[in-house]
Formats: C-alpha cells, sequence, structure tokens
C-alpha cells in the first residue's frame, strides 16, 4: 500500500522535483487571506461548492509556500486518490518524510504545508490529521494543514469530532463584484477605497451616518460608475462562478454547459459519495435533479419541504434528507426566518431556498441569455444581495448567517448581523414601497436599513441604495487582501 502511496503523491507533488502547479496566474482575494493565515501557522479548513475554484486555491498556495519555504516545505495529497486507502493520510506524511525529506521525521527548522484536497473521501481524515498535529506538537515540527472539501455535512461532523479549535473553517463563495472588477481591470484604488467605505456605512450605527458613507463611496465609484454597472449587468445573467466570469469569448451555450455540469457532478459524485459514507440510502437519486431545479425555479423565494413533496409526489422526510444534502453541497443555500433567539428561528419551517450562483440558477432555467427579463433580473439581484451578505456575515464567522423577515403577510428579504450591528436589506424588483422594512422597524431593533432599487437616496425609514454599490461593500479582513491581489494583476 505504502508504494503505491508514493507513486500518486510523486506524480502530484511536482514541487519536489523543482516545478510548481500549473494554475492559472490570477489570483482570488481568498489566496491572500490564506496565505496571511498560513504564514502565521493557523491550519484552515476551506469548504465551498464544486469549481468554486478551492484545489485552484490550495495550489496557488502551493507554490507560494514553496518558494517561499523550499521545494519539500509542501506535501499536497488527493482525497479521492486515497480513498480506498486505511490511514492514507498518515501514510502519505510518513513516505514523504522517508523517501523525500529522507529523514525520520519533520525538521524543527522550517514549516511545512500539508494539503489534504477533497479530504471527506479519505477514511478517518480528521482524526489522522489531529494525531498528526499532536505528534508534530510533540516532536516540536511545523506542521501547516490546508483541508479543502466540497460537503459541509461530511466535514463538518469529522470537524466538530476532532478538530474544533485546530483548523480555522472558512468559507469560499463565487467571486464577489469588487473582485470580479478588479480582475477585469477597473479602477483597483477606487475599487479598493469605496468598498471600505461601502462596508462602514453598511455597519453604522444610525442610518444618517451610513447614508453620509455611501454617498462618500458613490463618488468615489464615479469614474467608474458606468463599467460597474455593465459588468453587474453581465454577471446577474453568467453568474459570478470563477470559469465562467475569467473566460472571455464563451458563448450562450457554452456557459450553459459549463454551470450545468456543475450541477450533474455535484449531484452524481459529491451529493452521492456523501450519502454513501454516511450510509445513507437515495432510493431515487434522480430525485435530486428535480429539488434542484425546483430550487432553482423559487430561487430565492419562500418554500417549505411540504410544498416540495406535494410537487413531486413524494415523502416530505424524503425531501428534507435529499434537501439537506443538496445544502451540505454548497450548491443550495438555505435561509431561515429571523428571530432574536435561536427557538424563535429553529421554530419556523419555511425557508428561502436559492442556489450559490445566478447563473447556475438561469443555466438551469434556460435563462442564460444576454438580456434578462425585468422579473428574472430582480430574482437574481435578490440571490447575488443574499449570497454576498452571506459571504459579509461568514467573514466574521462561519456560524453567522442571514435571515429573512416575514410577519403578517410583511417580508423583509435579508436582516443580517455585521460588527454587532443589524442591517435590514429589501431588495426592490417592482415599485412597492417599503411597507415590510417599516414594520420590521416597529418590531425589531436594526440599526441601517437599506432598499435596494435605483439610485441613491435618503427615506424617512430607509436608504435608497443601487445594486452596485450594495454589492461593492467587502469586509475588512477581505479588503487587506484586496489590497494585496492589486500588486499582482
Amino acid at each position: 500500500m505504502s508504494s503505491r502511496i508514493l507513486e500518486e503523491l510523486l506524480s502530484d507533488n511536482p514541487w519536489w522535483s523543482g516545478g510548481r502547479a500549473r494554475v492559472p496566474h490570477t489570483r482570488r482575494l481568498e489566496f491572500f487571506v490564506l496565505k496571511h493565515l498560513v504564514s502565521r501557522g493557523r491550519s484552515v479548513v476551506l469548504i465551498g461548492a464544486r469549481r468554486v475554484g478551492k484545489t485552484i486555491l490550495a495550489l496557488q498556495l502551493a507554490n507560494a509556500f514553496a518558494e517561499e519555504h523550499g521545494d519539500e516545505s509542501v506535501i499536497y495529497v488527493r482525497g479521492d486518490a486515497l480513498a480506498l486507502y486505511d490511514n492514507a493520510i498518515s501514510t502519505a506524511l510518513r513516505e514523504f518524510t522517508r523517501a523525500v525529506l529522507r529523514r525520520e521525521y519533520f525538521p524543527e527548522d522550517r514549516p511545512v504545508l500539508v494539503i489534504i484536497d477533497e479530504a471527506h473521501y479519505c477514511r478517518d481524515w480528521a482524526r489522522q490529521i489531529k494525531v498528526e498535529l499532536d505528534r508534530a506538537q510533540m516532536r516540536g515540527a511545523r506542521l501547516i494543514f490546508l483541508v479543502t472539501g466540497s460537503s459541509a455535512l461530511l466535514i463538518g461532523r469529522e470537524f466538530a469530532q476532532h478538530l474544533t479549535g485546530r483548523l480555522q473553517p472558512y468559507i469560499l463563495y463565487p467571486l464577489s463584484l469588487a473582485e470580479l472588477a478588479i480582475m477585469r481591470g477597473l479602477s483597483v484604488s477606487r475599487l479598493v477605497e469605496a468598498a471600505v467605505v461601502a462596508y462602514a456605512a453598511l455597519t453604522s450605527q444610525t442610518n444618517d451616518s451610513a447614508y453620509e458613507l455611501l454617498c462618500e463611496a458613490d463618488a468615489i465609484l464615479s469614474p467608474i460608475r458606468s463599467s460597474l454597472v455593465s459588468l453587474l449587468s453581465e454577471a446577474l445573467t453568467r453568474g459570478f462562478m470563477p470559469e465562467v466570469c475569467l473566460r472571455r469569448g464563451l458563448s450562450v451555450a457554452e456557459v450553459r454547459s459549463i454551470l450545468e455540469g456543475y450541477v450533474s457532478m455535484t449531484i452524481y459524485k459529491d451529493v452521492i459519495r456523501a450519502a454513501e459514507i454516511e450510509k445513507l440510502v437515495l432510493r431515487r437519486p434522480g430525485l435530486l435533479e428535480d429539488i434542484v431545479r425546483i430550487v432553482a425555479h423559487r430561487s430565492p423565494r419562500v418554500i417549505s419541504a411540504h410544498e416540495i413533496a406535494r410537487t413531486l409526489g413524494v415523502k416530505v422526510d424524503t425531501v428534507e434528507l435529499y434537501l439537506s444534502l443538496l445544502t451540505a453541497s454548497q450548491l443550495v443555500h438555505v435561509v431561515r426566518v429571523y428571530g432574536e433567539r435561536p427557538e424563535e428561528i429553529a421554530r419556523k419551517r419555511k425557508v428561502k431556498v436559492m442556489l450559490v450562483d445566478c447563473g447556475i440558477r438561469n443555466a438551469l432555467l434556460s435563462l442564460a441569455t444576454r438580456v434578462l427579463p425585468p422579473e428574472e433580473q430582480g430574482l437574481c439581484l435578490e440571490n447575488t444581495i443574499l449570497v454576498h451578505l452571506k459571504r459579509l456575515a461568514q467573514v466574521e464567522s462561519p456560524w453567522n448567517d442571514v435571515y429573512y423577515w416575514r410577519e403578517n403577510g410583511r417580508e423583509v428579504d435579508a436582516v443580517v448581523r455585521l460588527s454587532d450591528k443589524v442591517l435590514a436589506v429589501e431588495v426592490k424588483r417592482r415599485p412597492r414601497g417599503a411597507r415590510g422594512l417599516i414594520d420590521f422597524i416597529v418590531r425589531h431593533k436594526s440599526n441601517v436599513r437599506i432598499v435596494v432599487g435605483e439610485e441613491l437616496r435618503a427615506k424617512e425609514n430607509y436608504i435608497e441604495v443601487p445594486p452596485h454599490l450594495a454589492l461593492v461593500a467587502e469586509h475588512p479582513q477581505r479588503v487587506t487582501a484586496l489590497r494585496d491581489c492589486t500588486q499582482t494583476l
């Protein structure tokens, strides 16, 4: 077994022979966020949907780490390649020290980055990593783990059991608008400055101070506003997945094929594999596709498992199981009802469902055209706003989340806590005022209330904000990376 594992390692680790992984030069913001964490000796578990960029990000980090610490300071392990072996991770590390380092154990004088890609394919992966971290600590070695996975169900269960406090969770989403704009060559300095000011606005103490900051951010973006608006319009159709955004010249048919491929691979590789590992019986795997298409059709609207079950003619328990697997794969996201206490949130069963990317939604609904109808554009905008707010919230903590509010027929699309401030957001798909937002103010405390609409203007109880201005905001941790990102473009 050891020799077969070594063969896999030798073919997957070009650094050991002085080479480098062949990856795109363009780097995501998360490259710099994770590089900073790794440089401080922090181990990380990176979770995200299929093809969102986890493997490329890991290989870029490996290249950078090898440049800084030497060619034998990196070991890359593909979980799916070692899925059939027991104790595969521990065996891989022993083979690395024996055959590559030619010593009994890891050196004390330099760090070693251990990348376990799609770790959930390795049996008992988290226990093995815990054992290796404990052994390294006892022997004075500096092992840093970067673990990736597409299934939050498998990663999360193992992580909670063995690695809480040892590895820092980080969720990788599709590209943000600011990130995409920089990669497309818009003014870096303006985007960075506006991202800082816009985030400060969203986390202000009051609407008045938020409006002043939003006016400042709007002025900063003024010279590139039309380009940013045009880019957002394109992204609301094609989506924000890296492969689609960064490859120029793709036809509508090619975009649709790529995005539908993501869905098929997620269902028939990630979800079904997760079910097998968890010993769950999926009697009708094709039902996963039906549920994803219903989610796409309803995204991002309120629905219950009972409604999906009635539509498909199956049991509610079956829908809840399949939906939980799709959610764990990061393809589908759930937005729960807002409550000020956990028991309030748990008690309410109806949820908003959405896909991780509006482009995937459009591909499944055959809407991957050059121009979306106004109603569909509004739904895609709301989907994008919700995903972006999740990104902002979960940079602070993986357990922070976005909610929606509904009482007596009135609704607010998103409620989120950022920097200990409550932000309430309504996405105006049609002229309908902000009655839900006003009702929310009466019943719950909030610091800033915005309606994503057509132009920037202050109202009595809320601020109307154009979409590009709401989406350009970035968390301070990501803004630091945004500055670093500019040095490589």
